[in-house]
């Protein structure tokens, strides 16, 4: 949980975000997100979460409706991970374990910094 000094300083750093009214104009989804595959889902969100028709979220957004049924086939079989491009690469846990006792040797041990 957030304690008050930690949610102003999250506001400071982001930025205040203005309030903005709700909508299902695909074109101020697509100005208002900040991230590819946020647009991907939010392409796509309809067809997963209301089961709108293909052909319906095509003539919305103006976009040919294969490229839709692809990226929600992509979505159902794979989840979120469908929405990047390159999905996140997990090391083995073998090699993580390397990298982290690598990672030691190369710090050298800790020195303790007396609290004030």
């Amino acid at each position: 949980m957030k304690t008050g000094g930690e949610s102003e300083r999250w506001e400071m750093s982001r930025g205040k975000r203005t309030k903005r009214e709700q909508t299902q104009n695909w074109g101020q989804i697509e100005q208002y997100s900040l991230w590819p595959e946020q647009i991907q889902y939010e392409l796509i969100r309809p067809c997963v979460l209301f089961h709108e028709s293909v052909a319906t979220r095509a003539q919305e957004t103006g976009l040919p409706a294969r490229t839709i049924s692809r990226q929600v086939k992509h979505f159902d079989e794979q989840g979120m991970v469908s929405l990047f491009a390159t999905p996140p690469q997990i090391a083995p846990p073998d090699l993580r374990h390397a990298s982290t006792l690598d990672r030691g040797r190369r710090q050298g041990p800790r020195r303790e910094i007396p609290c004030a």
